[in-house]
């Protein structure tokens, strides 16, 4: 409902990847990332290291809409 009501929105989901760690192989979600795709407006980002993540949140911020960043 929210991409109706043009509200901005910023998500984040961690523990997600296609490598298994301390948490497991049920944590190797995959469809997060087509999942806000198909929301209509959405912009997903993918940073590569801690250095674009901080600057991928700092313009989520700015930007209007739904946002989600995966972060591995």
């Amino acid at each position: 409902m929210s991409q109706y009501s043009l509200s901005s929105i910023n998500f984040v989901g961690s523990h997600v990847g296609v490598s298994t760690g301390e948490d497991g192989a049920t944590q190797m979600g995959l469809e997060d990332i087509a999942l806000f795709r198909s929301i209509l407006g959405s912009t997903v980002v993918y940073p590569a290291d801690h250095v674009s993540c901080e600057q991928l949140a700092v313009a989520m911020a700015q930007q209007p809409g739904i946002c989600y960043m995966r972060t591995t």
